[in-house]
Order: C-alpha cells, then sequence, then structure tokens
C-alpha cells in the first residue's frame, strides 16, 4: 500500500509553513505503507495541477494533503471542502477570488473519505489534542481538499483521501504575540498516525445496537477494525454481527507490585487487617452473562479512626465497568480504628466467577 502525503509552501508573507515542515519529517515507510511527498503551491490556479501530477506519479492508494491553519489549537481533520474561492488574502500569485467557485458546475461540496473519526480517536489515545472539524475555509487549503476529491471521483485507480490542518508551529507563534502552536514532531506524529489508522480500515465504524455497555461496544468496535476479509469488491453498509460465548474469558493479569510504586503512598502494612466491605461486590452482568472476569485497582485514604476517603480507581480490566463497582465497594466500606492513617493505599478488588458469581476483595 502507498499513501501520498503533501504540504504547501510558506505564504502571507511567512518563511515557513508547518504542513512542509511536518511532511519533511516523515518516515519513507509507516508498517506496511510506504509513504510519498510533495509540497504544492499556495496557489488557486497551480496546486490542483501539481498534486494531479503527484497523484499519477506515485500512484496512491491513500492521499493526505497537510496545510496551516493559524490560530487552531488541535490538529483538525477536515470533513467537507465545499465548491467556492473566496480568498480573504492573495495566494502566492497574488489572486484573490471572491466567490468563485473551484470548479464551475461541480458538486456542492465533496466529503472527505479517509476515517476521519476514527483517525481522531487515534491521536487522541495517542495524547494529541485532534479534532473533527466541519469547515476547511475558502482558501487555498478548501480548494484542494475539493479539488483532491474531484480528482478522485474521476481517476481510474481507486483512492481514498482527505485533509489536515494543523496549528502555527512555535517559531510562528513568537513572531506572533503567543498564538497557538504545535511542536513540528507531533504534527508529524499526527500524520503518520492518520496514515496507520486509515490503512488499517476503510470507513468509521459504528454500533447499530448493542446491549447497552459502552466497553463492549468499544471492544467490538475494535476488533471489527482488526478484522480482515477476502480480497473483493469493495462493500459499503455492512453489518457483523458481535458476540462472546463459551468458557470463562480470565481477566489480565494484574500489574507487578513493583510497577504500582507511588511516592506519595504511606500506607501502613496492617491495614489489610483494619479493611472492612460494609457491602457485597456487584458483577457487572453485562460481563457476567458473557463469563467474562476483571478487577480493578482502587486508592484511598484511610484516617486513624477508621474512616475511608478520596478514593479512586487506578486502574480496571478489561472495562471501566469493573473500576466503577469497586470504586463503590470501597466507597462503603470502613476500617477498624488504628494509631496510623493511611495515604492512598490501594486495594484489588478481583470479579471472578465460580459456580455463581462471585467476586473478592484483597489489600495489596
Amino acid at each position: 500500500m502507498k499513501a501520498l502525503v503533501t504540504g504547501f509552501d510558506p505564504f502571507g508573507g511567512d518563511k515557513v509553513n508547518p504542513s512542509s515542515l511536518a511532511v519533511s519529517r516523515l518516515r519513507k515507510k509507516i508498517g506496511k505503507v510506504s509513504l510519498v511527498t510533495a509540497v504544492l503551491p499556495t496557489s488557486y490556479a497551480k496546486s490542483a495541477k501539481v498534486l494531479r501530477a503527484a497523484i499519477d506519479k506515485a500512484k496512491p492508494d491513500i492521499v493526505l494533503c497537510v496545510g496551516q491553519a493559524g490560530g487552531r489549537t488541535e490538529l483538525c481533520l477536515e470533513r467537507v471542502g465545499i465548491n467556492v474561492q473566496d480568498a480573504r488574502i492573495p495566494d502566492n500569485d497574488r489572486k484573490q477570488p471572491i466567490d468563485v467557485p473551484v470548479r464551475a458546475g461541480g458538486p456542492a461540496a465533496y466529503f472527505a473519505t479517509l476515517p476521519i473519526k476514527a483517525c481522531v480517536a487515534e491521536m487522541r489515545k495517542a495524547g494529541l489534542p485532534a479534532v473533527v472539524s466541519n469547515t476547511a475555509g475558502t482558501f487555498v487549503c478548501n480548494h484542494i481538499l475539493y479539488s483532491l476529491m474531484d480528482i478522485i471521483e474521476t481517476h481510474p485507480r481507486r483512492m481514498r483521501g482527505g485533509f489536515l490542518h494543523i496549528p502555527y508551529v512555535p517559531e510562528q507563534a513568537a513572531r506572533l504575540g503567543g498564538a497557538p502552536s504545535m511542536a513540528v514532531d507531533d504534527i508529524a506524529r499526527g500524520i503518520e498516525i492518520i496514515i496507520a489508522t486509515s490503512a488499517a480500515r476503510t470507513t468509521d465504524i459504528q454500533t447499530l445496537g448493542s446491549s447497552g455497555d459502552a466497553d463492549l461496544d468499544a471492544e467490538a468496535r475494535r476488533a471489527v477494525a482488526e478484522t480482515r476479509m477476502r480480497p473483493g469488491p469493495a462493500r459499503t453498509g455492512c453489518v457483523y454481527n458481535v458476540y462472546r460465548s463459551g468458557e470463562t474469558l480470565p481477566a489480565p493479569p494484574l500489574p507487578p507490585e513493583d510497577q504500582r510504586e507511588d511516592p506519595l503512598q504511606q500506607c501502613p502494612d496492617a491495614v489489610g487487617d483494619r479493611f472492612r466491605a460494609r457491602s457485597n461486590p456487584e458483577f457487572p452482568r453485562v460481563f457476567r452473562d458473557r463469563s467474562i472476569e476483571g478487577w480493578a485497582l482502587v486508592r484511598f485514604d484511610i484516617a486513624p479512626w477508621g474512616q475511608i476517603g478520596n478514593a479512586a480507581v487506578v486502574e480496571a480490566q478489561p472495562a471501566a465497568a469493573f473500576g466503577a463497582d469497586a470504586l463503590r465497594l470501597v466507597q462503603r466500606s470502613e476500617a477498624s480504628p488504628g494509631f496510623d492513617a493511611g495515604v492512598r493505599c490501594v486495594v484489588p478488588v478481583r470479579y471472578v466467577l465460580r459456580d455463581e458469581a462471585a467476586s473478592e476483595t484483597e489489600q495489596n
């Protein structure tokens, strides 16, 4: 599989364009995807021609165009390009069209065909601020998104495309008095995530109906996204039923104690002997019905007189539902009075299926 990623040259009197800076730092290969890059002129008249030539030469499966949107604070994957040129400033050819179509007689708009919501979710998961944007503006960036999708619509090669708007880089923000900015390496990382995600799936995956548990819904979407079908004609609107049955699925192993070290923890060794649950754990029903076990780590403080407070879930596997019940259990618990207080103590709560659904708590 091959992807073409493009940036723009500087415009508006600036000496740099973060899109071309980021594109220049991309790896040549992301997984099994080979990358080809190009820089487009910030020109209404020339940019689409250069893009078309780059597409014809590279023969890509995925095309991602990247452009600067000064003032934005996030990586913005555009949903739609509209058939209008309406320039606030001149382009690099000193042309400033007003209310002119990108292509006379063309459709009013084209939607991007990359899985934009899945890409945004993966970027956020990687710690990058990202969002789906519903406006690419009316400058050359929108022009090239519309032109790209127009090229794809009529091109003999099957491909998918989209557009990413990015913030200023720090050197620009410094000159502009503190405008929002993002490091070039982070922008490049976001681009690579978009390419990897787009290569792994062809569309956004939606849950049409379920038992109502968000964690199971997310796991089902992940499983479908990682599924590969036999090669054949493209299909749209496919529906797949995902369910689990059979033998008990054990919970993932608890993290080793040496990986749970907390420099702020001051928890007496005997606190486990003082801990008393005042209510029974409730195995999350949707997981019990599917024979899926789990656990949660809950952190809390304990006063010398036995009161428990500041409880919070540290981690829960395989789903947050186990953490929610474990937190309820700890918040309703108490401890026998003792001389020492406990700060940031941690208790693991295991949810284990036996003859009847049961759970157990154990002090760490």
